[in-house]
């Protein structure tokens, strides 16, 4: 399932040029927005159908208003579709503001036969916080932090969650986006220090994310 919810200046040539680059990289941004969707649809529908204990993993996209994070969050996207990969994995993806909508998801699930994880970067950083705390009777065996934002609204980790790993920025960008601290029970903190915007494609990260749900849905 996937949820939807400096420039130079010089001749007319050169400027012909910045716009097809800049048509070229719209391809290529939707072209990662699609084989995202196409990796997450198809192994979900068969996750739904075997009697071994699905992994629910709800991404919470990056992003500055929201919705923008389909095209800010294309590391995260790509996350998703190798997570989906995953034998008895179910994803869905939100924008960082309809946490709401993803806590009601873990809310009305059934807890049998389930385990849950929720992997959230930049503002979904910080509102993977803010869910967590609005299910409290419900067991959240994951939550992954990818240099979660802004700092001020990190919510402490309550008891229901079993696990969490956060990456955690030591250098931070400005306007208050990354460096958010994940603090709780069971937080297993990894410092980095990279660009804001390209903590989300860093490839030993996700491996570490990979194989903690990898870990749960054995």
């Amino acid at each position: 399932m996937f949820t939807c919810v400096a420039e130079t200046r010089s001749s007319g040539a050169r400027a012909a040029r910045r716009v097809r680059a800049g048509a070229g990289l719209q391809i290529v941004k939707r072209l990662i927005l699609l084989i995202a969707m196409a990796l997450v649809g198809g192994p979900t529908s068969a996750a739904e159908k075997t009697e071994h204990p699905i992994t629910y993993v709800y991404v919470l996209l990056g992003g500055l208003a929201g919705a923008d994070g389909y095209v800010d969050s294309n590391g995260l996207l790509l996350l998703a579709g190798r997570i989906a990969n995953i034998p008895n994995t179910w994803v869905e993806i939100y924008p960082w503001r309809d946490w709401v909508t993803a806590a009601n998801r873990v809310w009305a699930r059934s807890s049998k036969d389930a385990r849950v994880a929720v992997v959230g970067y930049s503002g979904g950083g910080s509102r993977a916080t803010w869910l967590a705390n609005s299910v409290l009777h419900k067991s959240i065996d994951l939550i992954v932090t990818y240099d979660p934002s802004p700092k001020w609204q990190m919510q402490n980790l309550p008891p229901n969650v079993k696990k969490a790993i956060t990456f955690e920025n030591q250098i931070p960008f400005i306007l208050g986006l990354g460096g958010g601290e994940l603090t709780g029970p069971n937080v297993q903190h990894f410092l980095i220090r990279e660009e804001h915007l390209l903590v989300q494609f860093d490839e030993r990260l996700h491996q570490i994310t990979l194989q903690a749900i990898e870990d749960l849905a054995k």
